[in-house]
């Protein structure tokens, strides 16, 4: 199981920002990450490799797809804990559909979408 303890200094605030999601949770995403490989190769979540491939395919690097995806797990994870559901795959997909997501807000879109 991929489940991830939360300390009470209410550690778990800080998954939802996700600009800074990547310095502050190091050890976090390093967890997160790892899932991320496990779900890369279970049969049981397709959804998850299909939309590595499209990312990477969008051209991401393999590793910075990964990093997003599983931004996107912590996410679910932090909605299973605050209203004490379980694992949504469907919420879990709609947010990996969503991908890639911007982390330059300093860079305004020109051109295409």
């Amino acid at each position: 199981g991929w489940m991830v303890r939360v300390d009470d200094s209410g550690g778990l605030r800080m998954w939802v920002c996700w600009g800074r999601f990547v310095e502050m949770n190091g050890a976090l995403l390093a967890d997160l990450m790892t899932a991320v490989d496990q779900q890369l190769d279970s049969a049981a979540t397709p959804y998850v490799a299909a939309a590595h491939q499209r990312l990477v395919g969008l051209g991401l690097a393999p590793e910075e797809a990964k990093t997003q995806i599983a931004i996107c797990l912590g996410e679910e994870m932090d909605e299973m804990m605050r209203l004490g559901r379980g694992f949504d795959p469907a919420a879990y997909r709609e947010a990996l559909a969503a991908l890639p997501m911007e982390d330059e807000p300093e860079e305004t879109g020109e051109g295409g979408g």
